[in-house]
């Protein structure tokens, strides 16, 4: 009966534990196999193409993407360069015109400390005149009144004319 399905010349199929097995690989069985398989490998490889192509897609996407996140990047770090350019310009100025306020400070600690010093020296002269005045009025009975406007205009004269050269 075997002989009728596979006819004459073909090997006879394989039988194993009641199982009959194609073994020719021109009979129908084999050949729809065969076309599975290939079948079967063509769709693994479409399927595989298709996942390599959206995969490279992908990639370039982000590729795209990383590039455009650099130059944002970029953008924002010359921002950032000019601000603090811009930052330390605003820093420098201020440290130079603290520097011209504590020098214009110390100039003008210094104007006043002579300008008290005058004045005192003013002051001690000006005891001093009346102090000779006095003294010079006791031993001879007389108002010494212009030797002391005398001496005032002189010593108003020094002062006014040393306070001048130093501002």
């Amino acid at each position: 009966m075997l002989e009728f399905l596979f006819g004459r010349g073909r090997p006879k199929p394989r039988v194993e534990n009641g199982r009959v097995f194609a073994v020719h690989e021109n009979s129908p069985i084999s050949d729809q196999r065969k076309m599975a398989d290939v079948e079967d490998q063509a769709a693994n490889v479409s399927a595989e193409e298709q996942i390599h192509f959206t995969t490279i897609q992908t990639l370039q996407n982000d590729i795209l993407s990383a590039k455009s996140m650099k130059q944002q990047l970029m953008e924002d770090i010359e921002k950032m360069l000019t601000a603090k350019g811009q930052l330390c310009s605003l820093i420098i100025e201020k440290q130079r015109k603290i520097a011209s306020l504590d020098s214009d400070s110390t100039t003008l600690a210094q104007v006043i400390s002579l300008s008290l010093f005058l004045i005192t020296l003013e002051l001690i002269q000006h005891e001093k005149i009346s102090l000779s005045s006095k003294l010079i009025e006791k031993r001879t009975g007389s108002n010494p009144r212009n030797i002391e406007d005398k001496w005032k205009s002189m010593i108003w004269y020094i002062t006014t004319s040393s306070m001048l050269s130093f501002v």
